[in-house]
This record gives structure tokens, C-alpha cells and sequence, in this order.
């Protein structure tokens, strides 16, 4: 059995925390709390041949590595063997998972995604709740997921290659941005299925709503320049009088009466 250590990918690109694993880059020995570079949620490996959940961390620790040292090096000069490195496992571990760099980066976009997209996707659709507080959820989920620091670097990266990589754009879009927009004119087509907006074009009110909440923020952050609020309840003011202006535009009549 060859041993090496598991370094763990951390936002900065450095991997840490050796432990053993066997050839198939499985953890055998040694416990490990690892804290996810997504999620920040430290999880335990146990001693032992890796039962199926063990071996998903083990698939994550993969994704987390390519991801520190995607953001690192960038998509093109970023190497499987560097990635192996930091994942302490062999390049024939991850190519049996991912054929390719490009398979590899869009699987970790496709997770980072679907965990924006989760509490987009619940924020917009709690039964009973008024219009105005769903769509100020919804507004600050996307938000945050723009200004946060993995968002922040990932949209950079991802416009950086897109010219040179045009299907890993087209992969983030379907998966993020082009699916949040998707549940967005779904609610909005409910509102005004109940009478309480009046829409005549769905996919001008989506971007309308879009553009007055992410606009200048990712022109800024394109930019290197900070964000135009200074703490949390600057950006709180920015959310509501950017959805209160959209709501007014549309002659939104309040709570969760129809219009006459």
C-alpha cells in the first residue's frame, strides 16, 4: 500500500492537513476533519477502508482542490498533476472521475451552482408569504453570491477564459445565472397569473429586477473597486429600495390581495 499525505484546498491555493491514503487515493488512516472550501463545515474522516460517504468527501476534497488552484492559476495554466498534488491523489484517480480539465472545472462550477441556486429556489417559493419580502430574499440571496469572496473570484475567472473557453461559460450559465433567471420569471409569471403585477414582458421585468440589483456591483467588482455600501445594512437599503422601485414600476398593490 503506497501512502501519502491529503492536503486540503483552501481559498489561498495552499493545501494542508497530510493524511494516508492507499493508490486509489481513498483515505486509510489517520482522522481528518475537513472544512470545505464552499461550505466551511468541518467533517471527520474515519480510520479504515472508506465506506460510500467517505469516498464522496473524497470526491469533494478533489473539487475543492481544483478549485483553489483554478482561482490560483487560472483555467489555462492550472495542471491535473497540480490538482492531483493538492488533492493528494494519483492523476489516474481523477481522470477515472473527471476525463478532463474541462469536465473537472465543470463540475465544480455545476456544484458551486446548484448551491447558489437551492436558496434562490426556496427563497422565491414559500407559500403564503407577500411578494415584496420574497423578492427581498431572493434579491439578497443573488446578491450575496455575486459580492461573496468564492463568487467574487469565480465570475473573474470565468470571464477571463471565456473567450478562450466558450463551453465552461455556456456550462456556468445553465447552471447559475440562466437558471436563477428561469425561477425568477417563473414567480413573477405567477404573480401575474394572481393579479397582483401587471407584466407584459416576462423576460424584460426578469432582467429589469436583475440589472437594478446586480448592475453596479458586478461592473464594480470587474473593476477591483468595493461595492457602493459599507456594511451589511448599506447593502440591506440597496435591496429594498432596488426591489420596492421594481415592485412600483409594475403597480404592485401590496400583500397578498388580488387586484380588482
Amino acid at each position: 500500500m503506497s501512502k501519502g499525505p491529503l492536503r486540503v484546498a483552501h481559498a489561498d491555493g495552499e493545501c494542508r492537513e497530510p493524511i494516508a491514503v492507499d493508490r486509489a487515493g481513498d483515505v486509510v488512516s489517520a482522522p481528518l476533519v475537513r472544512r470545505s472550501f464552499f461550505t466551511g463545515r468541518g467533517e471527520t474522516l474515519a480510520r479504515g477502508r472508506p465506506p460510500a460517504k467517505e469516498r464522496e468527501f473524497r470526491h469533494e476534497a478533489i473539487l475543492d482542490a481544483a478549485t483553489a488552484v483554478f482561482l490560483k492559476e487560472g483555467y489555462e495554466r492550472a495542471s491535473m498533476e497540480n490538482i492531483a498534488r493538492c488533492a493528494s491523489a494519483s492523476k489516474q484517480t481523477i481522470y477515472a472521475i473527471y476525463p478532463s480539465k474541462a469536465d473537472l472545472f465543470s463540475a465544480l462550477v455545476k456544484r458551486r451552482s446548484e448551491r447558489l441556486v437551492k436558496p434562490v429556489a426556496v427563497a422565491l417559493f414559500r407559500r403564503g408569504e407577500p411578494a415584496r419580502k420574497v423578492l427581498y430574499r431572493y434579491a439578497t440571496q443573488v446578491l450575496h453570491s455575486v459580492v461573496s469572496g468564492e463568487g467574487k473570484q469565480l465570475q473573474k475567472l470565468l470571464v477571463a477564459e471565456a473567450s478562450s473557453f466558450p463551453d465552461l461559460a455556456i456550462a456556468f450559465w445553465q447552471n447559475g445565472p440562466g437558471l436563477g433567471r428561469q425561477l425568477l420569471r417563473q414567480y413573477l409569471a405567477s404573480l401575474v397569473a394572481q393579479d397582483v403585477l401587471v407584466i407584459d414582458n416576462l423576460d424584460f421585468a426578469t432582467e429589469q429586477f436583475l440589472g437594478s440589483i446586480l448592475g453596479g456591483a458586478t461592473l464594480r467588482i470587474g473593476l477591483e473597486l468595493p461595492p457602493m455600501w459599507h456594511d451589511d445594512e448599506g447593502q440591506a437599503l440597496w435591496v429594498r429600495s432596488s426591489v420596492d422601485a421594481f415592485l412600483r414600476a409594475y403597480d404592485y398593490k401590496g400583500g397578498e390581495q388580488r387586484r380588482k
